[in-house]
């Protein structure tokens, strides 16, 4: 994220997913600082988020490596890139506005009762069947990295995964119950709908 934009509406969204999904236990935030200055000011991102953030270092091409790395905790976790998630690779400077899926892997493989949130706004600009879509392909895509899950679709999309499909199930009916989300706004794979069908079932 970039600090200069702190406290703009889409702010105001992160804050409410996170306080809603909260009930689900507590969550850290790795905000991807990339410009100087930036992790001096992480207090301030913390106080409005009202969530603990850490990985405050600037992301840098030489610290990426480690980065992420050091910040496999045991806890739901919040990704907050300047441009969003990114499935294939890239490398130098230009990877610095992404997450990518290779590092999302790496923070959900020991993780996989938690739940990894990622602001996305890297969706092209097209129309909104096209935009849902490429989110639903996306979801499809980590699906088969074993990654269940949905998304927050709006102006910019949040994607909500887990490896647990209970626990992603969970978060989703989450935020249509404690935040009266339209389900319309909860993109899930086809795949997904059905095994969450079959979960209520079984319970």
């Amino acid at each position: 994220m970039r600090l200069k934009y702190l406290g703009d509406s889409y702010d105001f969204v992160k804050r409410s997913l996170l306080h809603c999904l909260s009930t689900l236990g507590p969550w850290s935030v790795i905000p991807m600082f990339t410009e100087s200055g930036e992790a001096e000011r992480a207090s301030e991102l913390e106080a409005f988020l009202k969530t603990s953030v850490i990985a405050t270092e600037r992301l840098t091409v030489q610290n990426r490596p480690s980065y992420f790395k050091e910040a496999a905790i045991d806890q739901h976790l919040f990704i907050d890139p300047n441009t969003g998630l990114r499935l294939t690779e890239v490398g130098g400077k230009r990877a610095l506005d992404y997450f990518l899926a290779s590092e999302l892997l790496l923070l959900s493989e020991k993780r996989e009762k938690y739940l990894t949130m990622i602001f996305d706004q890297s969706l092209g600009r097209a129309p909104e069947s096209a935009r849902r879509d490429e989110i639903g392909e996306k979801l499809r895509k980590l699906r088969e990295k074993g990654l269940f899950g949905f998304a927050y679709y709006s102006h910019a999309c949040f994607l909500i995964l887990s490896r647990d499909q209970t626990v992603s199930s969970d978060a989703k009916e989450c935020l249509h119950q404690g935040l009266g989300l339209p389900r319309s706004r909860l993109v899930e794979t086809p795949g997904d709908q059905v095994d969450n069908l079959q979960l209520l079932l079984r319970d």
